[in-house]
């Protein structure tokens, strides 16, 4: 089908065709006429909007059976191919990544059958989930969007215990993300680019909601049947780009460390001010005036924030991604505050 930019461009070329004619029948020298009718289709090829590579066949044709010279053919070719790459960039730029914090819900009860079933490869799992996404537009995921389908695929099948090697979370996101670009080649897809989806799927636009469900209806699983506390966990506890070389259990006793000894330090300075020497430190925590260098006089959200710090500046010595260390440090704020209560 003949797109509108295609066809004004085609009957714009016809119409120069025969104003050639009409100017060399009164005498104008070929050439010359030639080559200023080239340049102007030159400028105009150079504004056209919408033109892309499947509709553009006609605009090479009417060119191809034109009068124009080798030189003027292969300019008037070249500024074609401009403009379609134009299109075709801003139908890129278009594209930005998407958000899909309610993925959970989006599945139906045969999928999720497939999700929870154990003797089901992950990849399994994430290639039946991938065809369900791409049929609501799914195509560009957001790293939250990886991290998340990945969670679900780990706590429904192995349970929200499961420890999982950060090195196979990242080929699981990497793996769900090729699925949807390999189903995107397809083309089935022609509805709107959604940046942020519904929570619910029942509010994405009616045509979206028809051509991915038709008859089928999402279901959303208990909280029996999915921990959907231990995927949020596992999400913020997932770097994308930085896969993190400490496991989970060995941050927790980290974190575990860190707030205990701000603890025994707050303790100590609390030891100092009241003139308790004997328990205070020799060094570091208490000035000339009895009072504590670091933690004495401490709220509990400064409390939290110091033990946050010291935290945050441990965990950049074992991981780069900056999600990695504001997981990191903001549990060791949480586990503080939780201890500031027992001081």
């Amino acid at each position: 089908m003949q797109s509108s930019a295609a066809a004004d461009l085609v009957a714009g070329i016809t119409h120069r065709y025969a104003f050639i004619d009409q100017q060399v029948n009164l005498g104008l020298s070929k050439e010359f006429v030639m080559r200023s009718q080239c340049t102007r289709l030159l400028a105009e090829i150079a504004d056209v909007e919408g033109l892309t590579e499947s509709t553009v066949g006609p605009v090479l044709q009417a060119l191809a059976g034109g009068p124009w010279d080798v030189a003027q053919k292969i300019a008037l070719a070249e500024a074609v191919d401009r403009a379609t790459m134009k299109h075709a960039s801003t139908d890129r730029k278009a594209r930005t990544q998407q958000n899909m914090v309610g993925a959970h819900n989006y599945f139906v009860a045969d999928e999720w059958a497939v999700i929870h079933d154990r003797k089901v490869s992950d990849e399994g799992k994430l290639e039946c989930m991938a065809r369900r996404l791409y049929k609501v537009g799914l195509t560009c995921p957001s790293p939250s969007t990886l991290k998340r389908l990945m969670a679900i695929v780990i706590v429904a099948g192995k349970g929200s215990s499961a420890y999982c090697d950060p090195k196979e979370k990242q080929r699981l996101m990497k793996y769900v993300q090729g699925e949807l670009k390999n189903l995107d080649t397809s083309k089935v897809y022609k509805g709107p680019h959604i940046k942020n989806y519904p929570e619910m799927p029942s509010k994405l636009p009616a045509e979206v909601y028809s051509f991915a469900y038709g008859s089928d209806e999402p279901t959303t699983p208990s909280s029996t049947e999915l921990d959907k506390a231990a995927i949020e966990t596992m999400v913020c506890a997932t770097g994308y780009k930085a896969p993190l070389e400490v496991s989970l259990e060995e941050r927790w006793y980290l974190v575990g460390r860190y707030a205990e000894a701000a603890a025994f330090e707050r303790k100590m300075a609390d030891a100092a001010i009241s003139g308790k020497s004997a328990l205070a430190p020799k060094k570091g925590l208490v000035k000339k005036n009895g009072k504590s260098k670091e933690y004495a006089d401490c709220s509990k959200n400064a409390f939290g924030s110091k033990v946050c710090g010291r935290a945050q500046t441990q965990a950049k010595k074992f991981t780069k991604s900056a999600e990695e260390i504001k997981w990191f440090s903001g549990q060791a704020y949480t586990l503080a505050t939780r201890v500031y209560d027992t001081l």
